[in-house]
């Protein structure tokens, strides 16, 4: 008896009509000018954090291959000496890389920030000018 329901629930909602969007002007009162500017600053930010995205991965994998190498380094080392030495250039290499990582991070995301209110910043700057 539920399968009935259900199914007949189902076909009800299948046969309605699809609901429109709302005009823009009901959003808010939002105009076509609005709503190409909010594209524009989505798109801006869906292409920053890809950006971002990517760069984290390169990161990653540059990080990984420098462990991976000077773990190897310091299995193959003869001495205590030459481990000590190994896992001091290590650690300091650690260091850089992740300062380095940690700008050019800190790069891309000011990138983004300006690049997401561009639009935003225009539109904002010629509707101020339009108010009366």
């Amino acid at each position: 008896m539920a399968r009935k329901r259900i199914s007949s629930a189902a076909s009800a909602t299948a046969e309605e009509a699809p609901a429109l969007l709302p005009s823009p002007k009901a959003l808010f009162g939002a105009n076509e000018e609005d709503i190409e500017v909010l594209m524009a600053a989505s798109t801006a930010l869906t292409d920053g954090l890809e950006r971002i995205g990517r760069e984290w991965i390169g990161l990653t994998r540059e990080s990984l291959a420098y462990t991976a190498a000077a773990g190897i380094a310091m299995l193959d080392a003869a001495t205590l000496a030459d481990f000590a030495s190994l896992a001091g250039s290590y650690a300091s290499g650690v260091v850089e890389r992740s300062t380095s990582g940690t700008v050019r991070m800190i790069e891309l995301g000011l990138a983004l920030a300006g690049e997401v209110s561009a639009p935003l910043a225009s539109r904002l700057e010629s509707a101020i000018e339009e108010t009366p």
